[in-house]
């Protein structure tokens, strides 16, 4: 009789030890007590990969739907005196710069220190024009200010052009004119050609090298 069960015990851990080979791809953590051991199966890992690559890949959607949005509301403000008042002064200059973008301009943004009062830089047929940008929403543009940004590029670029969201002052717009080369571009008139043209507000522009 005990052979017997010898023979049963013996038989039991040969068939464990068959089995457990026929997958030695399966591991198994190593428990704190027998009853809480847990086998993996390589396939749940891959999964876990999967879960994971998808997760990223909705962020990453997510990401672009969001300033796709911000865009397009950007886009929208700029078409309006009280909007173009209201966004970012760095926003205001990604808007002007578009809209030159959209006129047909290469347009290039300046460093931000060192920029001598010109914010964007819009090259056209061989031409260079500095643009200086300022989001104002009551202040009124003076005539000294013109003045500094005349003086920055007269004798470097072609043609210079002040945008701003306000206005100008009668003494600024009285010197301008006899300035040649020099355009001043007040809210009103920003307002109206962002909606002519409605460009695509981007914020991605190169940088101008001196």
């Amino acid at each position: 009789m005990n052979w017997f069960y010898l023979f049963l015990i013996g038989y039991g851990l040969y068939k464990t030890f068959w089995e457990n080979a026929e997958e030695p791809n399966n591991y198994t953590t190593l428990p704190d007590s027998p009853e809480e051991a847990i086998t993996y199966a390589p396939s749940d890992k891959i999964s876990e990969y999967e879960i994971f690559a998808q997760e990223e890949k909705q962020k990453a959607e997510w990401e672009v739907k969001r300033r796709e949005e911000e865009s397009e509301r950007l886009r929208q403000e700029t078409k309006t005196l009280s909007g173009l008042k209201r966004i970012k002064p760095e926003n205001f200059e990604f808007a002007v710069g578009s809209l030159f973008l959209a006129r047909g301009y290469k347009v290039f943004i300046t460093p931000r220190s060192g920029d001598r009062g010109i914010d964007l830089v819009a090259t056209q047929q061989n031409k260079k024009t500095a643009i200086q940008c300022k989001r104002y929403n009551k202040n009124i543009i003076p005539e000294h200010m013109v003045r500094e940004f005349y003086g920055s590029f007269v004798g470097n670029f072609d043609n210079g052009i002040f945008v701003t969201s306000s206005t100008f002052s009668p003494a600024a717009r009285d010197w301008a004119k006899q300035r040649k080369g020099l355009r001043l571009i007040d809210g009103e008139e920003l307002a109206k050609l962002m909606i002519t043209h409605n460009p695509r507000i981007i914020r991605n522009f190169q940088k101008w090298q001196y």
